[in-house]
């Protein structure tokens, strides 16, 4: 397959997210119906340009490349990275991991 993109920076991160969420009447919030979790994760963001985009001049034995800024181009989350901590169980509102990613 063919592939046209330069990857100019590799960036591996650790990010902690949080989830928090109550049942609501009218707006209000119901009592005892909070829920909350925290996870922490690991991911790597690729950053680079498209190089078919890139503009090529050649002036005698001089050669000008032109490229667009760097954009992301990937960025994936390690699933087997993922742990949860601190998980409010509730009887009236259960949680899950599911709701983080919704």
């Amino acid at each position: 397959e063919q592939a046209s993109d330069l990857v100019t920076t590799k960036y591996h991160y650790a990010k902690v997210g949080k989830f928090e969420n109550s049942l609501s009447l009218n707006g209000w919030s119901i009592p005892l119906t909070n829920k909350n979790f925290i996870l922490t994760f690991e991911g790597e963001i690729q950053l680079g340009t498209d190089l078919s985009k890139a503009n090529i001049e050649i002036n005698d034995s001089t050669i000008h490349v032109t490229v667009n800024k760097p954009t992301v181009i990937s960025n994936s989350i390690d699933e087997s990275s993922i742990e949860v901590y601190d998980e409010t169980k509730n009887i009236f509102n259960p949680i899950s991991v599911s709701d983080y990613k919704a």
